[in-house]
């Protein structure tokens, strides 16, 4: 690899332009040998990313990617990021969504999509953020915006994060009018509805919508007991109907023995009030009638034992 683009990449976050190219005096064919050759992947038109660097990255990093490749790629032309796009840009979390750019256009324009880009209407004025040379939609618009397109699911997970940031259940309400929703508004009306600042983690928000879609309604998220020893526990979900405790294990907390002998002694307190606990995983997100089955049994262990 040429020096000058080697230096280039370091200093400007592994990317490289069409453009930028042409000032460092390389034509489009050193770019096409240099993708054939597995040193540099095109992820946008006009846009090329080092490979090493790009095969390194979490899919909702490479999202932040693509949309700043796209805003380097076309300096002048005011792009304007929405959807999963727009939240990436932000660094909000992203579940569901796929990996095109999604770009809104002015009224009157018309652009068809490619595999790589998705074109919409532009929203209302007071729901876009400007930058240096390119603007987005607000997280709340975005968000609303891939429920529409992706999901519910999808969308609470990024509108459960923002809301965790202070924004509350209001301003997702009134994002509703100002929006220019492809879908209509069924998915995005839901998500306002059920956004909830409390949770702390896309698995977290994930596996409340689990329990909500399998008719739990009496969901207390984060709420606080004191364990017979005087402590104080904060359970990730209770079911005070069902005397059941859902706790999400996201990832491997337990590095050190003395870990897991601190959460078995604070599982049994839970316990020692009358309650079962219930461990969700990722892959248990996927499977819901299992958790139905294990929260019906955990209940019923309860309300036995009582």
């Amino acid at each position: 690899m040429d020096s000058n683009l080697a230096n280039w990449l370091t200093r400007n976050s592994n990317l490289v332009t069409a453009r930028e190219l042409l000032r460092l005096g390389l034509g489009p064919s050193t770019a096409g040998r240099l993708v054939e050759s597995g040193q540099l992947i095109r992820i946008q038109t006009g846009a090329l990313v080092l490979a090493s660097y790009w095969q390194e990255l979490p899919h909702w990093e490479r999202h932040r990617v693509r949309a700043i490749a796209l805003i380097r790629a076309k300096p002048d032309a005011g792009v304007c990021l929405s959807h999963q796009s727009a939240l990436a840009l932000s660094g909000v979390p992203l579940y569901g969504v796929s990996d095109r750019t999604h770009v809104m256009l002015p009224e009157g324009k018309r652009r068809r999509p490619t595999a790589r880009l998705r074109f919409h209407l532009e929203v209302s004025k007071d729901q876009i953020v400007a930058g240096a040379n390119h603007c987005r939609a607000s997280d709340v618009m975005a968000a609303l915006q891939v429920a529409d397109a992706y999901g519910v699911e999808a969308g609470l997970v990024s509108a459960d994060a923002i809301a965790a940031k202070g924004i509350g259940k209001s301003q997702f309400i009134e994002a509703l009018s100002a929006g220019r929703f492809e879908h209509g508004l069924a998915n995005p009306s839901r998500v306002a509805q059920l956004v909830d600042g409390r949770m702390e983690s896309p698995g977290e928000t994930r596996c409340r919508f689990l329990l909500h879609m399998l008719g739990y309604r009496d969901i207390a998220p984060q709420h606080e007991v004191r364990l017979p020893n005087g402590r104080i526990a904060r359970l990730d979900f209770l079911l005070a109907s069902r005397r059941t405790v859902v706790e999400f294990d996201g990832a491997i907390k337990y590095g050190q023995r003395d870990d897991l002998t601190a959460e078995k002694a604070r599982e049994d307190g839970i316990r020692a009030l009358g309650l079962q606990v219930v461990r969700l995983t990722w892959p248990d997100l996927s499977r819901p009638q299992q958790v139905r089955s294990a929260i019906e049994a955990a209940s019923s262990r309860a309300w036995l034992s009582a």
